[in-house]
């Protein structure tokens, strides 16, 4: 795990999240193999359609795309939708207490969770049990439709106007989800696999040609996510991540970007401490506001939440009364503990400083998914993605993510990644204002307000 924090004028953040699917064990390439019998009647060759190569395709050429769909075809009520985002916190707060070790990090559970789900469509058996109970889903094929749903929803957020007059030239409201398969070209994937990712993801197939063109169809793979996440993601597939043996690459990219309800004013904004621990401090431009915001207090911590114009989406900030209380309040996070703080929430004038601040993170997460229990999806031997090409020849190689984040006065930018790769088998108040000085570790987490998505959820440790 790399991570590293930093301060920026910008607010942006960005994440990458891979998983790789192969067949048969990642330390030897195995013969391709074709469905037989039964098998061959659900599937159909990769890159169908207008992703098939043409004619002329040389092994080393740049492999072919198909155009973007826009929102998923997907429909599921709000209650369907919040039971699918009801989980999110289950598995952020699993993986977060996996991942986080010591300084600073982040997490995209909305984008691992996405990226993951596309896999689970494709899982059957134990495999897929393990899988839904991992990532805190119904073991159900409704799930998909609330899924597709949430994102779509996030598209239309996206598409709605914000104001702006000369004297505050508002950030239109960002939200962009862009799914896609990038399969080995030649090999026959189960048709309504490839119909269920891209009615309810859309997430359409791109054919690449990893057998002889491993190096460019990961260069395709890493250029496709930088485009999409509006270049804050690069090189998620790091070299050698994909080979001969590499089947199938599932990606997820998550790009937001927003202002702040209540703009910090930059002529406010003034160095000052920030205490990394007892002993060491560290100068950082520290932001200033008075204003009223939704806050709360618990024994131990406050709570800080602020809104992004356009859409119901905010950044909070879990902030230990303790100046090394970090530790103790990431030990006691729960489920309930985050909605206990988040039902606590309400509008108080309040005088934040915040630092402007910038994390970024860079994970192996195959390890991690294993140890929460998605034991049988990694092992060549047991793993069962049948309903992705009718055999049991695939299973998950890696899962690899990207994330970047950095806060100013005006907003927030964002950016995530997630490909799942198979080899073969992101009014003034009478009395004084609260007072919010974060000016020692805290945690943050960006969440869609309406369903309880977690988009983002990371740890801000050591600035400078």
């Amino acid at each position: 795990m790399r991570t590293n924090l930093s301060l920026a004028h910008a607010l942006p953040l960005a994440l990458g999240l891979g998983a790789l699917l192969g067949c048969g064990p990642s330390t030897s390439v195995q013969p391709e193999h074709t469905p037989t019998g039964q098998a061959t009647s659900h599937a159909q060759p990769v890159g169908s359609g207008s992703d098939a190569p043409g004619p002329s395709a040389s092994p080393g050429a740049a492999p072919t795309t198909q155009a973007d769909s826009n929102a998923p075809k997907a429909v599921a009520s709000d209650a369907e939708m919040a039971a699918a985002a009801k989980g999110d916190s289950e598995f952020a707060l699993a993986l977060y207490a996996k991942i986080k070790g010591n300084g600073n990090v982040m997490v995209s559970p909305a984008s691992a969770r996405i990226a993951l789900a596309m896999t689970y469509a494709g899982a059957r058996g134990t495999t897929a049990e393990q899988m839904a109970k991992v990532l805190a889903i119904p073991n159900d094929p409704k799930t998909h439709d609330a899924f597709g749903a949430i994102t779509g929803q996030w598209h239309s957020w996206a598409g709605q106007k914000v104001e702006k007059t000369p004297e505050d030239p508002t950030q239109p409201f960002t939200l962009r989800v862009a799914n896609r398969l990038f399969g080995q070209q030649g090999r026959p994937f189960v048709p309504a696999y490839l119909t269920l990712l891209s009615d309810k993801y859309a997430a359409p197939l791109s054919q690449v040609d990893f057998k002889t063109a491993a190096e460019p169809s990961r260069k395709h793979i890493n250029g496709w996510v930088e485009d999409h996440t509006e270049k804050r993601i690069k090189d998620l597939l790091p070299a050698g991540s994909v080979n001969a043996s590499t089947r199938l690459v599932l990606v997820n990219a998550l790009y937001f970007k927003a202002d702040w309800i209540n703009k910090f004013e930059k002529t406010r904004t003034a160095d000052a401490d920030f205490e990394k621990t007892p002993k060491s401090k560290v100068k950082v431009p520290m932001m200033s506001k008075l204003d009223r915001f939704q806050y709360a207090e618990t024994p131990d911590a406050q709570v800080l939440e602020m809104g992004y114009r356009g859409a119901p989406v905010a950044m909070t900030i879990v902030l230990p009364k303790a100046r090394d209380g970090l530790a103790k309040l990431e030990g006691s996070l729960s489920p309930a503990v985050l909605s206990g703080w988040i039902g606590k929430l309400a509008s108080e004038r309040v005088n934040v400083r915040l630092p402007r601040f910038k994390v970024e993170s860079s994970f192996q997460l195959a390890s991690v998914l294993g140890a929460l229990g998605m034991t049988d999806a990694l092992d060549p031997n047991k793993a069962d993605f049948s309903g992705m090409d009718g055999t049991k020849d695939l299973f998950i190689g890696e899962v690899i993510q990207k994330t970047f984040c950095a806060v100013d006065e005006a907003g927030t930018e964002a950016a995530a990644a997630t490909a799942v790769m198979m080899r073969a088998t992101a009014a003034p108040a009478p009395t004084p204002p609260k007072e919010f000085l974060a000016d020692h570790p805290f945690l943050f987490m960006i969440r869609d307000t309406k369903t309880g998505s977690l988009l983002f959820m990371g740890r801000v440790a050591e600035p400078g």
